[in-house]
């Protein structure tokens, strides 16, 4: 018993070197060893404590080791969930075989699979329970959405893997993929068939443990260990909470940007067609797979697909092009993978690529359009309005829609949230998962944060942030963007690009800034001062009007009103916290971006956060590579 216990604490010890290895790319491959080992001692670990009936102590030790561990795994699958590739190399291995005449590095895709086969691995021995909750929203979101047979399998069998709980997770399923189309259904139903007959057989010829009586949650009050180190999943925000972070690894710009210019397939340079139709705004689809550029009348999508594999040429492909009647002018367009949204003064059409027409149109009702954005899944597509009614008897009346466009299957009821004290959205933001929805409200420049629930059926209590209180203005001034950056410390801050007015320069100035985005989801309390920091080294800036943030290399890009780009390393506070300690920030060289109307989505980095893209109405795409110093 005594060496079970002492094998256990020196494998909670050992967890914390997978936190100091996972996040940088040249360790990360030996963080997923590590977890293997790990993972190997806690399934001896648990048969030695089934054989020989151990005492309570050591068990419930071995179950806080399990829960810890899922939560390391947890930590580094939700920085890869959303960089998932859409493909699993073939004869990868053997290629890089022959040309490095030795064992190769895994890519990302069987990285990814490597972390799925952990999570498979522990749960041949746990009950589901233990999974924390983010980590199976992810995995429900992987089996639904995933074009990777070898990635859905992985999570079909990530849920049945313990005999004991099979049953009630084979209903779980069967309850998730009704969300599907019915071919969809009828597809991963079958797969659900197949790896429970797998599984029942393996188990029935003895090649594979069935456990009866999985490991369960560990209760509620930590075990102390001789280590010092205290284990427990804390349940509520503590406001006296530590925000310190670990320290951060830097990143640098990789080489001089590369530089195309978005050709029609006839060979005519875009710049040709613009003579006929200008273009006043342009954005980029979150995976940066996609452009879009319109005008008040026009609008036209283009795939640069290409650019994330070859830096030296773009698939140059038009795939939507509409011109609006003049009744409908364009205010705001959005693009995901497979849809465009258009807000115009009337109505907002959700335009689907696949059938290159409008699926669904939502009228404004006498509201005008303020702000958009969107958020695509393999099931629903999140259209995200927010509307302004002027010359009211309170000056402005805002409010914020959430709709939710169930792909092949219609329109839910959208989810209405009214903006207090005569205010309207200026920008809205949705966080890569989806989770955390940003509104900027344009009188006074309040940042408010949302945390979705339900299934985007309901939104939690916000957050109502002001930075500095001043006198209420409708200009476009104060917070321009704002982009969700998750720590290594797997906390969440919002980071903030501000374009100062006159009156903010005579107050001392209201420069970008961190915000860090308290747990938990249901109720958001606003966080301590000290881990509140400003970014004054864009004090000499002009206006900036986007921003993006990359948790791969820890970069915070900037584009100024006169079209320059700037990137500005991030560091942990010592008081807690996000900033940088770097004096200036540096200036992208032969980058210029210029929009008369600049989109919040002109700048964006990729869906791995490894290379930055620009885009401008003149359809020129700058692409910006990074690496680790």
């Amino acid at each position: 018993v005594g060496g079970q216990y002492n094998n256990i604490q020196q494998m909670l010890k050992g967890l914390d070197e997978i936190s100091n290895i996972w996040h940088r790319p040249r360790t990360r491959y030996k963080a997923l060893c590590i977890l293997q080992e790990y993972i190997r001692q806690a399934t001896s670990a648990f048969r030695s404590t089934v054989d020989a009936n151990s005492p309570e102590e050591v068990t419930k030790g071995l179950a806080i080791f399990t829960s810890t561990l899922l939560s390391k795994i947890d930590e580094i699958f939700a920085r890869e969930f959303y960089a998932s590739p859409q493909s699993l190399s073939r004869n990868l291995h053997r290629h890089l075989a022959a040309f490095h005449r030795g064992s190769p590095n895994l890519d990302r895709s069987y990285y990814f699979y490597g972390l799925l086969d952990c999570i498979t691995q522990v749960m041949s021995f746990t009950d589901v329970g233990m999974l924390p909750h983010r980590l199976v929203g992810r995995l429900e979101q992987l089996l639904l959405t995933s074009r990777v047979i070898e990635f859905r399998w992985k999570t079909i069998e990530i849920f049945l893997s313990c005999s004991s709980t099979r049953p009630s997770q084979r209903r779980r399923l069967q309850a998730c993929i009704e969300a599907l189309s019915p071919d969809g259904e009828r597809v991963i139903s079958q797969e659900i068939d197949l790896i429970q007959k797998h599984l029942n057989d393996d188990e029935a010829n003895g090649w594979r443990l069935a456990c009866l009586r999985p490991l369960e949650s560990p209760a509620e009050n930590p075990i102390e260990f001789d280590t010092g180190l205290i284990v427990a999943m804390p349940d509520t925000f503590d406001a006296d909470v530590s925000w310190k972070e670990r320290s951060i690894p830097r990143s640098e710009i990789k080489e001089q940007p590369v530089t195309h210019l978005v050709r029609l397939s006839q060979g005519k340079v875009l710049k040709s067609m613009l003579s006929k139709t200008s273009y006043n705004s342009a954005g980029l689809s979150s995976d940066c797979d996609r452009i879009y550029l319109h005008s008040e009348k026009d609008v036209c999508v283009y795939d640069i697909a290409d650019a994330q594999d070859d830096a030296s040429s773009i698939n140059h492909q038009q795939i939507y092009n509409n011109r609006f009647a003049n009744s409908e002018r364009i205010m705001y367009v959005a693009l995901s993978a497979s849809f465009l949204v258009v807000a115009t003064i009337k109505q907002t059409y959700i335009i689907e690529f696949s059938v290159k027409a409008i699926v669904k149109a939502l009228p404004n009702n006498e509201y005008n359009p303020c702000a958009l954005a969107v958020h695509e899944t393999g099931v629903h597509l999140i259209v995200i309005l927010g509307l302004c009614r002027e010359r009211t008897s309170v000056a402005y009346q805002g409010q914020v829609r959430i709709y939710k466009y169930l792909i092949g299957r219609g329109m839910d009821t959208p989810t209405t949230v009214v903006l207090p004290e005569a205010d309207c959205p200026k920008l809205l933001y949705i966080e890569a998962n989806g989770t955390i929805i940003c509104c900027v409200t344009r009188i006074h420049n309040k940042l408010l944060v949302w945390k979705t629930e339900d299934e985007f059926t309901t939104v939690g209590q916000s957050l109502a942030f002001v930075k500095n209180s001043y006198a209420p203005e409708s200009q476009e001034t104060g917070i321009t963007s704002a982009s969700v950056y998750q720590s290594l410390s797997n906390r969440t801050y919002m980071l903030c690009a501000t374009s100062p007015s006159r009156e903010r320069y005579d107050n001392l100035g209201e420069w970008s800034f961190s915000i860090p985005i308290p747990e938990p989801q249901n109720v958001i309390q606003e966080p301590p001062a000290q881990t509140i920091h400003n970014f004054e080294q864009f004090k000499r800036n002009r206006a900036l009007v986007a921003s993006a943030v990359s948790e791969t290399h820890n970069v915070f890009a900037v584009l100024e009103e006169t079209g320059k780009i700037y990137i500005l390393p991030l560091d942990a506070h010592e008081d807690g916290g996000i900033h940088s300690d770097d004096e200036e920030a540096i200036e992208v060289p032969a980058s210029r971006i210029i929009q008369a109307r600049p989109s919040t989505t002109c700048l964006r980095f990729d869906s791995g956060g490894e290379r930055l893209f620009a885009v401008d109405t003149k359809g020129k795409v700058v692409i910006i590579e990074f690496q680790e110093t």
